[in-house]
């Protein structure tokens, strides 16, 4: 066979084995990439899930002093709110705002979860900090009108707190989370009544959706016929 013709063959043979080879590695990077990416995240997923626990001890602290309340809270100077005495009152930021003014707490920035820019409530007095404690310095949804008595099986189904999705995902049953939620179409982080903390995964129709539905943490929060806790947006 001339030597032409074999040059010409293997030089085909050649350039199909590296078209083969790019494809295969393309296909390779977009199953592999988004899951690295996700892996990056985890690390804050785990950060976000620590001031969480340590939210649940703060919780658990103040409901010994208080009945097994937690707290629903309102006010500049410091008032206590239940559910019973006035339950349209205290804002999350009030509820937890508890915790720090009767020192169960004593730092701002387990309010902020690292994925977020959002920077912890500053002063120099903790009146000061406790007045720049608002919507813009907390990170966490609070589900208040909760008793630290509730039977360990139940708590473990009830959410307490958790990672805050954006206004227009609030819909309850159907919550969602959109790329400026804490942790983009992911999920988020629950502390549970029990004291566990879980990242909830939400589930989408497309890798890239620009939406992940939590439906059934929604359920979870919405207060069964006779119940009187709710969630505190903000």
């Amino acid at each position: 066979m001339p030597t032409s013709m074999r040059s010409s063959r293997h030089g085909i043979s050649l350039l199909s084995v590296i078209i083969l080879l790019v494809i295969v590695l393309a296909v390779l990077a977009m199953i592999i990439l988004p899951d690295l990416s996700r892996d990056g995240r985890r690390p804050r997923h785990v950060s976000c899930q620590l001031n969480l626990r340590q939210i649940s001890c703060g919780l658990l602290m103040y409901a010994s002093d208080n009945d097994a309340v937690l707290p629903v809270y309102s006010g500049p100077t410091g008032e206590w709110i239940r559910p019973e005495d006035d339950p349209e009152e205290a804002s999350a930021v009030g509820s937890f705002g508890a915790l720090f003014k009767h020192g169960y707490l004593d730092s701002y920035h387990v309010f902020v979860c690292p994925v977020t820019d959002n920077e912890r409530a500053r002063g120099e007095t903790p009146e000061a900090r406790a007045a720049n404690f608002t919507a813009e310095t907390l990170d966490y949804c609070y589900v208040a009108g909760l008793t630290a008595e509730t039977p360990g099986d139940a708590a473990a189904e009830l959410p307490a707190a958790f990672d805050d999705v954006g206004e227009v995902h609030r819909r309850l049953p159907d919550l969602t989370c959109g790329e400026e939620s804490n942790h983009g179409t992911d999920g988020i982080n629950v502390l549970y009544l029990d004291g566990h903390v879980e990242f909830e995964e939400a589930t989408k129709a497309t890798r890239h959706d620009a939406q992940g539905s939590l439906t059934d943490l929604g359920r979870k929060l919405v207060p069964p016929e006779g119940a009187d806790w709710r969630v505190r947006w903000e």
